[in-house]
């Protein structure tokens, strides 16, 4: 009896046990809970990670396209500045035509000479 006496020294009793052992069922069932809501969240992240990455390809393919419109629009404003110099350049011409046409013709009236203007008018044209 003796012997039997020590087994059941070394042991806590039934209740305790039982105790424990329903706390340790209810820690588990929460990291149970906590490790599903982890996965779920996993999942979550991994899905919005991809939506992410699909919305920087769109936005890196938005940007190559827009690179690509200014790089064709600078040169056609290149060009159209390029076209509008000419013309300036021939107003600029007329301009000076005028201007030395009105001098001659000031001078003219001046000396009151119609012929040298109209003969100047023929010559500038």
């Amino acid at each position: 009896m003796d012997v039997d006496q020590t087994a059941f020294d070394r042991f806590p009793p039934l209740p305790q046990v039982c105790e424990e052992k329903n706390s340790l069922a209810e820690q588990l069932q929460s990291e149970q809970e906590i490790w599903n809501e982890t996965k779920e969240m996993r999942a979550c992240l991994a899905a919005k990670t991809t939506e992410l990455e699909e919305i920087l390809r769109n936005l890196k393919a938005r940007l190559d396209d827009e690179e690509e419109r200014h790089k064709s629009l600078s040169q056609e404003k290149k060009k159209m500045q390029l076209s509008i110099k000419v013309p300036a350049l021939v107003c600029e011409e007329k301009r000076r035509r005028f201007l030395a046409f009105w001098f001659l013709a000031e001078i003219s009236l001046t000396l009151g000479s119609v012929a040298l203007l109209l003969e100047t008018m023929f010559v500038l044209d």
